[in-house]
Order: structure tokens, then sequence, then C-alpha cells
């Protein structure tokens, strides 16, 4: 995929990550009804409730076959409802004082049903890409939406809420029109992966980076003013980097890619503990959070591309656990501001050891090669010998299954030296098999585009 395709996917998807993250820290957003609801904290926690339940019902109605709008009334709508949120804040001083909540509470459920949709709608384009571009996005939209805040502070706030959306809209209007319309299919006799454990992966692991990022204020005060915070600089560069790592090396996959955040959390644990530097052991933490954050990224998108037709509700239904476990990012500010109640240094030393020491036994336990690597029904991690036990562990291989595999190393002998990439080799391999197109895209987690420019 050509770089410039990569630069606008980054920019419409860090334009809405920029949006959402300006009204979190915009305290002027909240402060006209503070005084009758007891602060904004009330308010970002209802933005993520919403935000949260249209996942879920976007994943329940697609599973169930309830709901199938087409992707530009999803575009709309969810640009449109977005859009209600800089009109509760034109409107609001019009409003009598008795209205000001309920207007404020209209506002951000649209804009957070909204957001939602929109999320959605990346999603599923980005489950049509190959993983190493998935990768460059994941590093890239963070940097965006920090470049867009950066731009976007000479602005005024309210238009900077209105162009984000509706440009976001418009870039994945044109950037999906191709792909993202494209039909992906699994063949009949493929094994359908187990989305329970990427679900249980998922929930685990956003669960307690939450944790860390509720912490991290008091663990880790910045040395920089309070203005400087607008954009996280050092979880971007490690997001950027980790991306690079994964796109550029060689060895990288999606089948091992966890274990590499498991030195650098490891590193931070050892610096915490003994170093007084403390804030160089976040360096260390943020690199081993943006290893194992992008792997979840790649994960869901791996599994949604070999979903078939479930593929819209296994990426609502991934989206939907990871905002419902990342919600403990914000912890601090139910216990701080509305009960009045938050543990000492000490408990919160405690509870970052808890939480690295959980992630290190995460990394330790999970198995990424039992998981990913099934492919049309076989399993690619090696021919294995008769009468030795499958990657899945549920008995030994079939003859007829040992066969395949067999002929696929003959196949891969045969095609050897015409030194061929990876992927390229596997795509050979699928077309002597005889498999489509469309089974073939599903397979490999390839958009239609980059299976014909590797069949000229």
């Amino acid at each position: 995929m050509k770089f410039y395709r990569i630069g606008k996917l980054s920019l419409g998807l860090g334009l809405l990550f920029a949006w959402m993250q300006s009204i979190f820290l915009e305290s002027s957003l909240f402060s006209s009804s503070a005084g009758r609801t007891g602060g904004g904290t009330d308010f970002i926690v209802f933005f993520l409730a919403v935000h949260a339940l249209t996942y879920f019902a976007r994943a329940w109605s697609a599973s169930e076959n309830l709901f199938f709008p087409s992707r530009r009334v999803l575009l709309i709508s969810g640009a449109g409802m977005m859009l209600a949120l800089p009109l509760f804040l034109g409107i609001r001083f019009l409003l009598p004082q008795t209205l000001d909540l309920p207007s404020a509470a209209a506002g951000l459920l649209l804009s957070a049903s909204g957001s939602a949709l929109l999320i959605g709608q990346w999603s599923e384009l980005l489950s049509t890409l190959q993983s190493k571009d998935v990768a460059l996005v994941f590093g890239l939209s963070p940097l965006a939406a920090a470049l867009v805040i950066f731009l976007s502070s000479s602005l005024i706030f309210f238009f900077f809420l209105v162009i984000a959306p509706l440009l976001s809209a418009h870039l994945l209007f044109f950037l999906g029109r191709e792909d993202a319309e494209e039909e992906l299919s699994v063949p009949e006799d493929s094994v359908e992966m187990p989305f329970w454990r990427v679900a249980l992966f998922l929930f685990c692991f956003y669960g307690a980076n939450g944790l860390l990022m509720s912490i991290f204020p008091v663990v880790f005060p910045s040395p920089f003013p309070k203005a400087a915070q607008l954009a996280d600089w050092v979880g971007i560069f490690s997001a950027v980097s980790v991306a690079a790592i994964f796109r550029y090396y060689p060895r990288a996959n999606i089948s091992n890619f966890y274990r590499g955040a498991f030195p650098f959390l490891a590193f931070s644990l050892f610096l915490f503990s003994f170093s007084p530097f403390r804030y160089i052991s976040r360096l260390f933490l943020e690199g081993g959070l943006a290893f194992l954050d992008l792997y979840a990224w790649l994960l869901l998108f791996y599994v949604a591309s070999r979903a078939g037709r479930r593929r819209i509700s296994v990426i609502n239904g991934g989206l939907f656990l990871i905002v419902l476990a990342s919600a403990g990012s914000h912890l601090h500010l139910l216990l701080k501001g509305n009960m009045g109640f938050w543990p000492g240094e000490s408990s919160l030393t405690t509870l970052m050891f808890l939480a690295l020491l959980f992630l290190l036994l995460l990394i330790a336990l999970w198995d990424g090669n039992g998981l990913l690597l099934q492919w049309n029904g076989e399993t690619s991690a090696g021919v294995q010998g008769e009468g030795e036990m499958d990657t899945s562990g549920e008995g030994v291989t079939p003859p007829a299954q040992k066969d395949e595999m067999e002929e696929e190393m003959t196949y891969r002998m045969r095609i050897l030296p015409y030194n061929l990439t990876r992927q390229e080799t596997e795509i050979v391999l699928l077309l002597l098999k005889g498999n489509k197109d469309n089974t073939i895209c599903s397979s490999l987690f390839i958009a239609r585009n980059t299976l014909k420019f590797h069949l000229r």
C-alpha cells in the first residue's frame, strides 16, 4: 500500500482520537453543569458508557442479522451525531438553566454513539489491510492526533469539534469505497478462530493497562507543564517505534510479536523497584504496553478478517471489550472526584507491582502459535509426525491432514529456488490448492489490490 494512503488512514483515525481526547481535556465543556452534577467526571463516564454500549449494540445486531445499514448511512449518521456536541455548546447559553443538564446529556449521548460508529467503520476498513500496514496506521494515528491537537490549538474549540468528524468521515468514505465494500469470504473447511480467547486477552490486557494509566499521574509525575500534556509524547514515540519494528523487522509476525513486551515490562519493574529515576522506568513501561497494544490490534483484525460475515460483530465486540476494560483509566477520577477517596502513594505502588506482574504472567501464559497459525483447517507450525499431538492439543494428527501437510512441504520445496517473499509463497501455495481470490485475501489478511499486485 502506498504511503500516502497510509497517511490518510492515520489522519482519519487521528482526527477521531484528537476529538475524543480534546473533549476529555477541555474543562470548559463540562463546567457549565459542574455545579449541579458533581463535576465533569460524570460526563466522561457517561460518554464512555454510551460509547461502549454502541459497540455492543452494533455487534449484537450484526450477529443476529437484525440491522445492516449501508456504509454511507453509517458515515452520515456517525458524523451527524458527533455534531450534536458542538450544537449543544452553541445553544447552551440560549437555553434556560433548567435545560442545561438535559441538553448536555443529549449532546454527549449522541456524540458518543456517533464516534463509536465512525471508529467501528475505520476498524472494519483496517481489517481488510495487511498486518504490516495496520501496524503503520497504529503508530502514525496517535502522532496524527497529537499534531491535530497542536495545530487546532489556534482554532476556536467549537470549530474543531465540527471540522474533525466531518473530515474523518470524508476520508473514510473515499478510502473505503473500494476496499471496505469487498466481501471477504472464509473457506468452508476453515477452522473458526476461538473468539473467547481473543476476548479474554483483550479484556485482561486493557484492564491492566487502564489500571496503570489511572495511577500514572501519581506514580510518574510529569516534569512538563500541564499544557504540554495534551499529547503524551512518550506514548506516541513508543507507538511509532513499535510499529516500525513490526513493519521492517523480517521475523516479526502476529504469532510471536507479543513476546517483545516481556523484556520491556520486566526491566521497567526492575527500575521501578531499585532505581530512584522512576521516569526512566516509565519509558520502558510505555514500550512494553505499546508492544501489547499493537499485538491486540493485530489480533482483533486478524481474527475478524477470517470471520467472514461475522466480521462486523467480531470487530465491534472486540471494541466493546476494549472500551469497557479501558474505562479503568478513569478510575482515579471517580475515586478522587466523586467519592473523596484515593489510596496513598504506597498503595498505588503496590497496585503498580500487581498490574506489571499480571501483564508478565499474561505474556508467559499466552500461546500465540496455537491460536493464530491455523490456516484452512490446517496448522502451519510445521509438519508433525504420525502420533504427535497437534498444536491445539486435541489429539493426534489425522492421516489425511498429514498427507496434506506433506503435499504442502513438497510445494514449498519446488518454489524455494524462485526466492519469493513469505507472503508471495503463501499466495502461490493457496493458488496451487485451487483457492479463489476472495479466499486468498481472507486467509492471508490482505486486500484485493495487494493480491493483484503480487499476481502481476
